[in-house]
């Protein structure tokens, strides 16, 4: 019984199987972009946005025909959302629009998992920081919004 486990996990480690959900702060990238940076790197990446809205504690800014949206509280990158096949990737390379089997390629099995209405989201946690997360929200087998933020 020994050997047999000491085999599989040499065949897990060879295959280059991904055990642990979590992600590489290298990965936890969306169009570009991360949490905390300062707003203004939004406007340089992306130029003006379409529209503007507010609420009491958080800003929402939209880019070109709206299917990105950037959140921002107190100056910074509060969250990154992406719902069109817009070229929107992340450093991994998935974007809206793939299959949803190249999430769990790429990533693992994922720390959170839910389903309500026919859309299943899977999530990602940043290593050693479980209040980041990457999301994925996924509708009849196709990734349809991809979501970088804080998770509180």
């Amino acid at each position: 019984m020994k050997n047999f486990l000491a085999i599989l996990i040499v065949l897990t480690i060879l295959t280059g199987t991904k055990c642990s959900a979590s992600i590489d702060s290298s990965s936890f990238f969306l169009g570009g972009l991360t949490l905390e940076k300062p707003i203004r790197e939004v406007s340089e990446m992306y130029g003006k946005a379409s529209r503007v809205e507010k609420n009491d504690r958080l800003t929402f800014y939209y880019f070109g025909d709206e299917s990105v949206c950037v959140v921002e509280f107190d100056g910074r990158i509060f969250a990154i959302y992406s719902n069109d096949n817009n070229e929107i990737e992340t450093p991994d390379g998935l974007t809206v629009g793939m299959d949803e089997h190249f999430i769990a390629d790429v990533y693992g099995n994922p720390d959170s998992k839910a389903e309500q209405n026919g859309l299943t989201t899977y999530g990602y946690n940043k290593s050693g920081r479980r209040y980041e997360e990457l999301k994925f929200s996924v509708r009849n087998g196709k990734v349809v919004g991809i979501t970088l933020h804080y998770n509180i």
